[in-house]
């Protein structure tokens, strides 16, 4: 006989070709969860980085079908669900949930969505916004509850029409580790995330291009779509011999130590996960006015948050700290202490936790 006190949740995953934040969410989720009380499995549309990683951590992973539009996905994953005895269905994202809440409808689920982003800042055509916002309204009378990664999503899904009383926001965690020790001759600015429009590199490399000091580097890690045409970018702004794309990495504060200032230089950004991360480690950090990046940052206390998107007040900003030495240490004390005092590994996962025993049935 089953606990009553521990849950079975599954999470379904729609896939992504590049290791994102939704990404390292669900690793670090099954990674730090109390086994007591949340049993974790991943129903997968398809083999992916994510899958190949919580395999690698020997967490549980189940194969779906990997087409797009499929049916028989909500039966299987349904059958599945049912013959297991689960207690709540988890997803995130357009696609995953739209199986999620057929699935919910149809077997009688709970469903608990995660909100991690704007769906306008996810899909660059207007058609294709167009088609998943219909779809997200259509179907998400099956959904229970919802956990939004900051106010400013909790807020937008107010207007999209989201009772208030559906929503419990949450922010995303970190492990809290030592900081390197300040730099005071800083050389190198970091920035971290998929090469996607919405993260605005663009904007970061004409702004590098702008920065007074011409012996300063750029170093950029991810992986995306964007990647051919930042870097011709960078060739016609003369900057190509400055500027470094790292690629993916696994270990985010490897990369970090290697950098003196962290830049988001985001259209919009649903919690900014990578800044957490730098002030963690005591790095004075430049955010654009973007979504939650006003949440994070307090302005000339634990970063700067630029004037608006234009690439000459993005390169003020960061100029502002490679002059003033002073004010990059301040920042970069402030910021370390709050990210110690409100972003916890410990505080993140007791509260999702706790959010999906309330949720299951």
């Amino acid at each position: 006989m089953k606990n009553d006190s521990k849950k079975k949740v599954a999470i379904f995953y729609s896939g992504g070709r590049y290791f994102g934040g939704i990404e390292q969410y669900l690793v670090d989720l099954f990674d730090n969860v109390n086994k007591n009380k949340i049993e974790l499995e991943l129903l997968s549309m398809g083999e992916w980085p994510l899958t190949n990683r919580l395999l690698k951590n020997r967490h549980k992973v189940t194969f779906l079908s990997q087409k797009r539009i499929s049916a028989k996905t909500i039966k299987l994953a349904g059958d599945y669900l049912i013959s297991n005895d689960f207690d709540l269905l988890v997803s995130q994202g357009v696609v995953a949930n739209a199986y999620a809440r057929s699935i919910s409808l149809f077997y009688k689920i709970p469903n608990l969505v995660t909100v991690h982003s704007v769906m306008g800042g996810d899909y660059s055509s207007l058609l294709g916004r167009t088609v998943y916002k219909i779809i997200d309204k259509l179907t998400r009378f099956s959904t229970d509850s919802y956990i939004a990664v900051s106010e400013y999503l909790k807020s937008e899904m107010l207007k999209s029409g989201i009772l208030k009383d559906k929503i419990l926001v949450i922010y995303n965690g970190i492990k809290i580790r030592s900081s390197k020790p300040i730099n005071n001759n800083m050389k190198i600015i970091g920035s971290v995330g998929r090469l996607h429009p919405t993260k605005g590199y663009d904007l970061l490399i004409q702004a590098f291009a702008k920065l007074d000091d011409k012996k300063v580097l750029l170093k950029i890690a991810g992986e995306g779509p964007e990647l051919n045409r930042l870097v011709n970018l960078a060739v016609e702004l003369g900057v190509a011999d400055r500027v470094e794309f790292v690629g993916f990495k696994k270990y985010i504060y490897e990369f970090l130590d290697s950098v003196d200032i962290y830049v988001q230089s985001s259209l919009t950004e649903g919690f900014g996960l990578s800044v957490v991360e730098a002030m963690s480690q005591g790095l004075p950090v430049v955010v654009t006015p973007a979504g939650s990046l006003k949440e994070i940052v307090k302005n000339r206390k634990t970063g700067i948050i630029t004037k608006d998107l234009w690439p000459e007040n993005i390169a003020a900003a960061i100029d502002d700290l490679l002059k003033d030495k002073d004010l990059a240490n301040k920042i970069s004390k402030n910021a370390k202490e709050f990210v110690d005092n409100n972003f916890s590994m410990e505080k993140w996962v007791n509260m999702t936790t706790e959010a999906y025993k309330k949720a299951a049935k």
